[in-house]
C-alpha cells in the first residue's frame, strides 16, 4: 500500500511540474493560488479545469494534516469529483502521517508519548513499555495496522475483523498451494486481539492461530529474539485463557518454553472430565506439566489418575522376550514422586534418567510387568500413610 501511495503522490507531483507556470500565475483572469490555504484549495477540487484540480490536489497533499478538517467537510459535498479527490487526498495524508508517527515512536524520541498509535496504551499497560515491547508493537503495526485500529476504535468488531483476516491468509494458501510464512507482527497482533476479546472465536480461527504459534518466526523470536520477554508474557496470558483443544496446545507450549502458566491449563484439562480426558495424550502432557510446574498442592489431583490403566506410547522391549507399554497411572506416579522429591528409580522406574519435567519419553516410564507396577503403587500408599501428604 505504501508503494502505491508513493506512486500516486509522484503522479500528482509530475503533473504539477508540467503546470508550474500555470501554478504561479493562475488561469487567465484569476489571481495566483495561495498554496498555504487549505480552505481555498479544497474549493478547487471540483473546478472545471483538470489542471486546476490536479494542482489543488498536489498542494493539499503537501499541506498534510492541516488540511484534514476541510477535506472531511468536502466528503459531504454535492460534487462527485470533490468527494472523490477529498477521499484520495485524505487517504494519502493519513497514511503518510501514520508512517511519520510510527517512525517517531520506533526511534523512541519521546518514550512517554504514544504518538496516537492505536492500541499502544492498552498494549503498554498489559505488557510493559520497554524498548523490546515497543519494537514488537512496531512490528504489529506494520503488519496489521487496520486490525489494531478496529480493535482500538470498535472493540466489538475486532473479532469479526480478525476472522476475516485469518480467512484471507488461509485462502491465499489454498490458491498458492504452499504454506504461507506469516510475519511475527501478524502473529503477535492476532494474539493481542484474542487476549482483548471476551467472545469465543470459531474453532477454525482458534486452531489456525494456535498453529501460527509453531511457525519459525514466532518460535525463533520466543527463544532468543529481542522481543522474547514480551512474547512470553503474551503467550503466558493466552495459555491462562485457553480451554479445550487450545488448552492442550497451551500445555505443550508451556513445556517447550518453560512457561509456568501451563500449570493452570493442565489442571483445567485434568479437571474438565470426559470432554477433555477422552484423549490419553491430553492426560499425559497435562500430568507432565503438573510435574514440571506444580507443587505438593497438586498431589490429590495427580492421585486421581493412579487407577487409569489406559496405555500410552508404543510398546518397548523390557527384556529379550517381553514387551510392555506405559500406562497413564505410571505417568501419574512419576509425577507424584517428583512432587514429593523421591527417586523414581527406587520405585522401579529403571529406565528413567531425569525428572518428568525434562523426560517426555513414555518409554522411559514403563514397568516390566504388572507385579512391579503394583509394588510401586504399594510403596506410594505406604509413603502417603507415613507422611500424611
Amino acid at each position: 500500500m505504501r508503494i502505491a501511495l508513493t506512486f500516486l503522490v509522484a503522479g500528482f507531483v509530475v503533473a504539477s511540474c508540467h503546470l508550474q507556470t500555470f501554478a504561479n500565475n493562475g488561469p487567465s483572469g484569476q489571481a495566483p493560488l495561495n498554496a498555504a490555504d487549505p480552505t481555498q484549495l479544497v474549493q478547487l477540487l471540483g473546478n472545471a479545469s483538470f489542471s486546476v484540480r490536479e494542482r489543488a490536489t498536489v498542494r493539499l497533499i503537501r499541506c498534510g494534516v492541516a488540511a484534514m478538517p476541510m477535506l472531511r467537510n468536502c466528503l459531504k459535498s454535492d460534487d462527485r469529483e470533490t468527494r472523490f479527490r477529498s477521499q484520495r487526498v485524505l487517504d494519502i495524508i493519513l497514511a503518510d502521517d501514520f508512517q511519520r508517527r510510527l517512525q517517531a515512536f520506533a526511534t523512541g524520541a519521546n518514550e512517554t508519548q504514544d504518538y496516537d498509535l492505536p492500541c499502544w496504551k492498552s498494549f503498554g499497560e498489559q505488557f510493559g513499555r520497554s524498548r523490546e515491547s515497543r519494537f514488537l508493537f512496531v512490528e504489529m503495526q506494520k503488519a496489521e495496522s487496520n486490525l489494531l485500529k478496529v480493535l482500538d476504535d470498535s472493540p466489538s468488531k475486532a473479532g469479526e475483523t480478525l476472522a476475516i483476516r485469518v480467512g484471507q491468509i488461509q485462502r491465499s494458501v489454498q490458491v498458492g498451494g504452499r504454506a504461507t510464512r506469516v510475519p511475527l507482527g501478524s502473529i503477535a497482533a492476532f494474539l493481542f486481539v484474542i487476549l482483548n476479546q471476551e467472545r469465543n472465536f470459531p474453532v477454525q480461527v482458534t486452531q489456525y492461530i494456535t498453529s501460527l504459534l509453531q511457525q519459525p518466526a514466532f518460535r525463533s523470536a520466543l527463544q532468543d529474539g529481542e522481543q522474547r520477554e514480551t512474547l512470553r508474557k503474551m503467550l503466558g496470558k493466552w495459555i491462562l485463557r485457553s480451554h479445550g483443544w487450545a488448552a492442550y496446545h497451551g500445555v505443550l507450549l508451556s513445556i517447550q518454553y518453560d512457561l509456568p502458566e501451563g500449570l493452570i491449563a493442565a489442571k483445567r484439562i485434568l479437571q474438565d472430565g470426559p470432554a477433555m480426558l477422552n484423549q490419553p495424550y491430553y492426560r499425559y502432557y497435562a500430568l507432565v506439566a503438573v510435574g514440571k510446574f506444580g507443587s505438593e498442592e497438586e498431589i490429590p489431583l495427580a492421585e486421581r489418575f493412579l487407577t487409569d490403566t489406559t496405555p500410552y506410547g508404543v510398546s518397548v522391549t523390557v527384556n529379550r522376550n517381553t514387551k510392555a507399554r506405559t500406562q497413564i497411572r505410571d505417568v501419574a506416579l512419576v509425577v507424584l514422586l517428583h512432587l514429593t522429591k523421591q527417586d523414581p528409580i527406587e520405585f522401579g522406574f529403571k529406565r528413567m534418567r531425569s525428572t518428568p519435567s525434562t523426560d517426555l519419553d513414555p518409554g522411559a516410564l514403563v514397568f516390566e510387568d504388572d507385579a512391579k507396577r503394583e509394588a510401586a503403587l504399594k510403596m506410594w500408599k505406604a509413603f502417603r500413610t507415613k507422611h500424611g501428604k
